[in-house]
């Protein structure tokens, strides 16, 4: 019937995309190895820009019962010079992999501000926080590597190429910024 149809097709569509979003990862890969990525840098207002990021997600965040909120602890507006598409494509991979591994019920939360690091050097913070599996303690230095994936198990219904997270610290390195991870299992 037409329901039967419908969900085929939806399940092509997804698979074509996440396709796309294959080769298109693995694109950007060749570029960093080949030619070394350029930055396009922009000033900008950073939290209008991760604001309209949240809001592609919004949609997701309904379906799977998971609430989902900016939590801005800046005053004033901040504007900073920034790549748009590479920081489009941290946040993206983040937000993807929060939501991928946060059951329903759950939470994902943006927050931002600035802080002053060890080398004296203020830093504009981002953070995206969920209450999904969390990461064993023994994989947490290794998931900026790429085609690393620390569930070898699930990974057909998981997902993901491996690649995403290495082609994020990549991008935060360009803009001289530092990538930490902090994850308890089950929190």
């Amino acid at each position: 019937g037409d329901m039967a149809l419908k969900k085929r097709l939806q399940s092509i569509y997804r698979n074509s995309k996440e396709l796309l979003n294959l080769v298109n990862q693995l694109l950007d890969f060749r570029r960093l190895e080949v030619h070394g990525e350029k930055l396009f840098l922009v000033k900008g207002n950073i939290a209008e820009f991760v604001s309209s990021i949240k809001s592609s997600f919004d949609y997701l965040a309904q379906e799977k019962e998971i609430s989902f909120e900016i939590d801005d602890k800046i005053t004033e507006d901040l504007y900073i010079s920034f790549d748009r598409e590479k920081i489009q494509k941290v946040l993206n991979n983040l937000l993807s992999n929060a939501f991928k591994f946060t059951p329903a019920g759950g939470r994902v939360t943006i927050t931002f501000d600035t802080c002053k690091e060890s080398d004296g050097v203020q830093y504009f913070r981002l953070c995206v926080k969920d209450t999904g599996t969390g990461i064993p303690r023994k994989n947490l230095s290794h998931i900026f590597e790429r085609f690393y994936r620390v569930d070898k198990s699930h990974s057909r219904e998981i997902g993901g190429t491996g690649l995403g997270l290495a082609i994020a610290k990549n991008a935060i390195l360009m803009h001289r910024g530092i990538v930490k991870v902090h994850s308890k299992e089950g929190e």
